[in-house]
C-alpha cells in the first residue's frame, strides 16, 4: 500500500492533506494521475464483496508433484 494510503483508506480528505504535506514531491503526468484519483474515489466505482478464501492444498498429494520437485 502506497505510504499516502496508510490509515487513509475511504477518506478523501485525508487523502488529499496527505498528499498537500508532500514538499518534495514526483513529477507525473497529471491526466493518469487524475484517472487514478476518478478510479479510486469516483462515485460509480463498484465495491466488491471479499473474495471466499480457498482451502490450502497439499500439493505432495498430487499425481504431478515428481515433476514439480525435479530440478531443470
Amino acid at each position: 500500500m502506497l505510504l499516502a494510503m496508510k490509515n487513509k483508506r475511504g477518506s478523501k480528505s485525508a487523502f488529499v492533506d496527505e498528499l498537500m504535506s508532500i514538499t518534495n514531491p514526483k513529477e507525473c503526468v497529471i491526466s493518469e494521475l487524475q484517472t487514478l484519483y476518478s478510479t479510486a474515489f469516483g462515485s460509480d466505482t463498484a465495491i466488491y464483496q471479499k473474495l471466499t478464501p480457498i482451502k490450502p492444498i497439499a500439493i505432495e498429494g498430487m499425481a504431478e508433484f515428481d515433476y514439480l520437485q525435479k530440478q531443470p
